[in-house]
Formats: structure tokens, C-alpha cells, sequence
């Protein structure tokens, strides 16, 4: 007898949407190859009341901007199959002159999933700035002073092994929470600026791009991160090598979808990006948590950096939001810009029909 335990997870979306799931029903006898047990967890969706408290959760509101010294922020929230609001899972980080270095900063775009992907984004959100308000991950015995070139060396030394040991630990928090990660995760694209250094770590579809000012008063864009998907040759092989399967959703809405990552003969978790922080059950077929890092040096004709989550990148391309961006920068209202931004994503996910993924990007102005 197989013995069926009926999880609720987000189905797809009805459009071209990447990040959707399928309601599911997961044999117990099969279980050992997710690596979870439901039988035990339960998959409580929810997160304890006394750890609400920690969470700065962003209001109900359809669109909110953020400014900072050198940065502005925008986010809408999305709406789900009958139009209705629905919770905003995106955040935006923005360290500005971490341990009060000068033009020493951190940005960037961490885009949830799942039933409990908003607590998995913010929590990745507040670990990212106690890890970097914490000197003693940047000092030792007989180097105790920080400056610029020892955060630098210390981020980039031994193939960035202080930031992939950073993300791995990470993970093993999110299992260890107070909610339940089995189905949720989080995207996450960081941006390191020191001085006219730019590293970028990458987990995940969240994106940032680089535009600089070229000789014919021309803007050209310089890719920081690529989106991580399974069909990608080398995130391919990983999940299969690790029993996974790329296919697909078979519903009929969404049969020319996207591929996704299933477990050999399941239907779960189904989804459409090969790395992640939280998903513990995509963790079981291949999907990893180290992300891959660019990294470029600025110039004196570097203009801006925006990083953003998929909410933009569905519809848009990194010429479209360029494009949008110099055409509304008469007076250098950078807010005009990020407000034009969300609003032609907008238009695009209406287009497309009444589902709208939450739309998020952060502009960092040189």
C-alpha cells in the first residue's frame, strides 16, 4: 500500500512565469529520496508567533520606494490568481559604509518562493548585515585594524571561500528555523563594492547588471551575474547526476513552460532554478546554495548598478531596463527612473494576464 500525505503548495502560475509549484501528493515510501519526512514535519507553513516580532515586514501597500545617500529602492507588490494583493516575498539589502568605511557598500535583491519564501528572504536579509556588521569575521590575532584592502582580500581570498562558507552556513540555518523551509527559498544577488572594486555573488534568477558610459555618449551593460537555470549545461549535469529530473510542469497551462526540478518520478518541488538558499527538498536532487561570482572593476565612466528580482527580468531584458533607465534621467530624478521601471513591468505582467509576480529593483548611483 502507498500511503499518500496531500501537501498545499502554490501552483503555477497561468503565464510564463518561472518560480511557480505544484500541489502534490508525496508517497511515503518514497519519501528517502526528498531526504524529509512529512509524516514528522507536518510541513508547518507557519512560523512561530514570538518570532514575528524580529520581522520588519513590508506593509500592504502597492508600491513603496526607499532612499539612501547613494542608492533608491522600489518595490510592488504581486497579486495572485483572482487579482487580489498577496504578501511581497522580495527584499532589498543596502549596507551603506560598512564598518563605517567610506564608498565601501553592499547591495542587492533576495526574491522568496514558496508559502514561507517572504521569512526565508528576510531572515537571509538580517544574517547578511550581522555578518557584516561583525569585525571578527573580517580581523585576526595580527591583523585587527579593518580597511578596504583587508575586507577585499578577505572576500576574494581562496576563490571566495569566506563568502561560499558564508551561504553554506546560511542554509543550515534556514533548516534549523522556526518555519519551514521544505518548499521555500529564496533567490539572492549581492553586489561588494570597495572603491572601484565590484565582486557579485549570484544564488539563483534575482539579477544585476553594470551600465557604463561608453566614447559615443552611449551606455553599455556589463553583466555581474547569470541567471541560474537547470537547463544550464553544468547545473544540468549536477541535478541529474543527483537523481533529479528537468521537465516542465505536464498541466495543460503550462506545457511550454519553463523546466523545472523534480524528484525522479514525482511531483514535487517543481522548481525553475538550479540554486537557492532554502528548498530543502530541491537540495536533495542537485539544487545548491553556492553561488557563482563575477567580478569586474569600475571606471571612470561606470554610471550605475541596478540589481533587481525576476518580477523585472520576465519581460524586460537588460537592453529594455538600460533603455528605461536613460530615457528618464532627465534632471537625474533617479526616482522617476525606478518608478518607471516597476511601472513597465507592470504593464508587461498585465499584459500577459491577472497573475503579477512581486517587482523589486535597487539603483546604485555612482
Amino acid at each position: 500500500m502507498n500511503n499518500k500525505t496531500e501537501v498545499n503548495i502554490p501552483h503555477p502560475k497561468p503565464s510564463k512565469k518561472k518560480g511557480g509549484f505544484h500541489t502534490l501528493k508525496i508517497g511515503e515510501k518514497r519519501m528517502s529520496v526528498a531526504q524529509i519526512n512529512i509524516k514528522h514535519h507536518h510541513l508547518n507553513e507557519n512560523i512561530k508567533p514570538e518570532k514575528r516580532k524580529s520581522f520588519t515586514h513590508l506593509n500592504n501597500s502597492e508600491f513603496q520606494i526607499t532612499t539612501g545617500k547613494k542608492y533608491i529602492a522600489g518595490t510592488q507588490q504581486g497579486k495572485d490568481d483572482d487579482g487580489n494583493l498577496k504578501t511581497n516575498q522580495d527584499r532589498f539589502i543596502y549596507i551603506e559604509n560598512i564598518f563605517n568605511i567610506q564608498n565601501c557598500n553592499i547591495y542587492g535583491i533576495l526574491d522568496g518562493h514558496g508559502s514561507n519564501g517572504h521569512f526565508v528572504s528576510e531572515f537571509c536579509v538580517e544574517e547578511i548585515k550581522k555578518f557584516f556588521s561583525d569585525e571578527s569575521n573580517f580581523t585576526s590575532k595580527n591583523n585587527k585594524t579593518i580597511t578596504k584592502e583587508l575586507i577585499y582580500h578577505k572576500l576574494t581570498h581562496n576563490n571566495y571561500s569566506l563568502l561560499k562558507n558564508f551561504f553554506t552556513n546560511l542554509q543550515k540555518e534556514l533548516i534549523d528555523a522556526t518555519f519551514d523551509t521544505h518548499f521555500s527559498g529564496t533567490t539572492c544577488v549581492i553586489v561588494y563594492q570597495i572603491d572601484d572594486k565590484i565582486i557579485c555573488s549570484n544564488i539563483g534568477d534575482s539579477r544585476s547588471i553594470l551600465l557604463n558610459k561608453n566614447n559615443k555618449n552611449e551606455y553599455d551593460i556589463i553583466e555581474l551575474s547569470k541567471d541560474q537555470k537547470p537547463t544550464n549545461p553544468e547545473e544540468q549535469k549536477r541535478i541529474l547526476e543527483s537523481g533529479g529530473e528537468i521537465a516542465p510542469c505536464d498541466d495543460e497551462i503550462d506545457l511550454d513552460g519553463p523546466k523545472r526540478v523534480w524528484v525522479k518520478g514525482e511531483k514535487f518541488p517543481g522548481i525553475a532554478i538550479s540554486r537557492t538558499l532554502g528548498d530543502e527538498v530541491a537540495k536533495s536532487v542537485g539544487v545548491i546554495c553556492v553561488p557563482e561570482f563575477i567580478e569586474v572593476n569600475v571606471s571612470n565612466n561606470s554610471f550605475l548598478i541596478i540589481c533587481a528580482s525576476d518580477g523585472v527580468w520576465e519581460f524586460l531584458s537588460n537592453e529594455d531596463v538600460r533603455d528605461i533607465i536613460v530615457k528618464n534621467l532627465s534632471g537625474n530624478d533617479f526616482h522617476n527612473v525606478v518608478k518607471e521601471i516597476i511601472k513597465e513591468s507592470n504593464i508587461q505582467w498585465e499584459n500577459e494576464g491577472v497573475v503579477r509576480d512581486d517587482i523589486t529593483c535597487v539603483i546604485h548611483i555612482f
